[in-house]
Parts: C-alpha cells; sequence; structure tokens
C-alpha cells in the first residue's frame, strides 16, 4: 500500500481530508477508515504492535480532539488509551504541545520527532513511548534546542537529521547527529552542516545518504547530498566527485529502489551544473553518477 499525507483535502474529487491510503493502482483502500480525516497537516505514519500512529499539525481527528499523534487499529478504530498515554484525547501532562514531525520504531519502541515540549518528562522535541505511554527510563534533560526533520532508528542508533545544534545541553553536529536508543548523546566525529542542515537521509551500499539544503560540511562545498562511509563518519570522496557541484535548490526527500537513489527537490533544479535532466525528481547510481 501507499500512504499519501499533507496538506490535500481531496483526492479524486473526494474529500479525503490530509492522509489517504492507496493500492498500487491508485485506487483508495478502504480497510481502514479514516472518517472525516484530520484537521490539518499529517506529516508521517509508522506501524507498531498493528497500531498506525499519525504524526502531525493536527489537533483534531475525525472530529475528535487528538493533538499532534493518534494511534488507530487495522480497522481505524482511534485507541484513547488512558491518561498516561499521549495520544489520548485530553490536552494535559502526557501530551505533546506541537507538531510531530517524524515517528520511527525499532519493533518495540517508538521514537517522535518534534511534538515541542513533552511537559513533565523533560525531553524537547525529542521522546520516547514504550507501548504508547512515555518511557520512564528516558533521560530528562533539555532534549533538542530544535526539532529534528526526521528520525531514523537502525541498530543500537537513532539517526537524527536537522537543524539542532545541541542535545541535553551537550553540542552535538549542527545538522546530524546519532543518538544510543537509551537517549544518551555518544562521542561522534561529525563535524557541522551549514544553513539548516538536513531534511532526510537513507541507507545505501555505500554507506548512508543525506539530502537538505546544506552547501558545506564541515567547511567543504557540497551541493545539497553526501554520503558518508558506513559507520566511521569519512565522507564518500568517489561519491562527491561524481556529484560535483550537486543541485543548485534544497531536496528534500530521497529513497533507494534497486540500488539507485531517487531524489526529490522542491523546484526545477540543475545538478552538477546541468539542467538537461533535472526537474524536481533526479535519479543517480549509488556512486553519485547521474542515471540519465
Amino acid at each position: 500500500k501507499i500512504w499519501a499525507m499533507g496538506q490535500f483535502t481531496k483526492y479524486k474529487g473526494t474529500t479525503r481530508n490530509r492522509a489517504v491510503c492507496l493500492n498500487l493502482d491508485g485506487s483508495v483502500n478502504t480497510d481502514l477508515d479514516l472518517g472525516t480525516g484530520f484537521g490539518n497537516y499529517v506529516y508521517d505514519v509508522c506501524v507498531m504492535d498493528g497500531y498506525y500512529h499519525f504524526g502531525g499539525a493536527f489537533t483534531t481527528c475525525k472530529g475528535v480532539t487528538h493533538k499532534y499523534i493518534v494511534r488507530m487499529d487495522s480497522s481505524g478504530t482511534i485507541d484513547n488509551g488512558d491518561s498516561g498515554y499521549p495520544f489520548y484525547n485530553t490536552a494535559g501532562t502526557y501530551s505533546f504541545s506541537s507538531t510531530v514531525y517524524c515517528l520511527t520504531t525499532d519493533g518495540t519502541n517508538l521514537f517522535v520527532a518534534g511534538g515541542g515540549s513533552v511537559s513533565s518528562h523533560g525531553q524537547n522535541f525529542f521522546a520516547l513511548l514504550f507501548t504508547g505511554r512515555f518511557s520512564t527510563s528516558f533521560p530528562t534533560g533539555a532534549g533538542f534546542n530544535q526539532a529534528p526533520n526526521y528520525i531514523i532508528c537502525m541498530g543500537d542508533y537513532v539517526y537524527c537529521c536537522g537543524p539542532a545544534t545541541t542535545y541535553n545541553g551537550a553540542s552535538c553536529p549542527a545538522g546530524f547527529c546519532y543518538l544510543y536508543k537509551d537517549g544518551s548523546l555518544p562521542s561522534q566525529l561529525f563535524k557541522n552542516f551549514n544553513s539548516t542542515g538536513t531534511r532526510k537521509m537513507v541507507f545505501s551500499n555505500r554507506g548512508y545518504v543525506l539530502v537538505g539544503s546544506f552547501t558545506s560540511y564541515d567547511g567543504t562545498s557540497y551541493g545539497r547530498i553526501i554520503t558518508f562511509h558506513g559507520f566511521y563518519e569519512t565522507v564518500d570522496a568517489t561519491f562527491a566527485s561524481n556529484v560535483g557541484t550537486g543541485y543548485a535548490n534544497e531536496m528534500t526527500d530521497i529513497i533507494v529502489v534497486n540500488g539507485k537513489l531517487y531524489v526529490v527537490g522542491v523546484s526545477p533544479s540543475s545538478f552538477n551544473g546541468s539542467t538537461n535532466y533535472v526537474y524536481g525528481i533526479a535519479r543517480l547510481f549509488s556512486d553519485g553518477k547521474q542515471d540519465t
């Protein structure tokens, strides 16, 4: 299935407020009933324990108050939990205070980026939910000084893309860092990105690839896309050479399909000085060469 989420209110002329599930032929999949949908942007969905967890800027779902996060079973029935759940439909101690941008899971825990301050739990812009409740073992503190744009859980780490420069009062690399899954910040060799940093990260057979609005990393120019070797935190020089000057505009998303990188930007964009093939979307080989 394909999940489409955003600010739209219709799909094929029929009201579908901010989220719709599609079959691969483009028809609407109605197994999960979204009813009247969401009252504002939906940014992400994550499936864990058979439940769909939606995050966004919404404060209502199906006409009922649910602030920034909501959980449904596979039929679309909302799980209201109780006062210990952050998706409980009454704002209070166990609620997020602003937009949820991204959700990821390791199969047991749900990691949440955004949400402003999570009240007495002491983390800003980053939280861990265990079986739907805030984890009591997750460290308290100042959290991030700015909300991550994207998080992904791989192995023992949660990788975080975005503009944050501190975590729990300690410096972290601007644009990209990683945390242990227990919420602690390890020593990292990553340096700083400029601008607002990175928007999305994927794993490829050459390491991990990041895109965003950045034009430099550690003082060296990189055109809004970069690859790091495995877990060694060193730039892939071959990839950088093949990419050259990179993209002229911000790149917002990237996925890997059959070993190739599909990269999406916010407007028509050039790649390495050429406008022959890049109009908002491009395809690269994993070594950075453009697949024309």
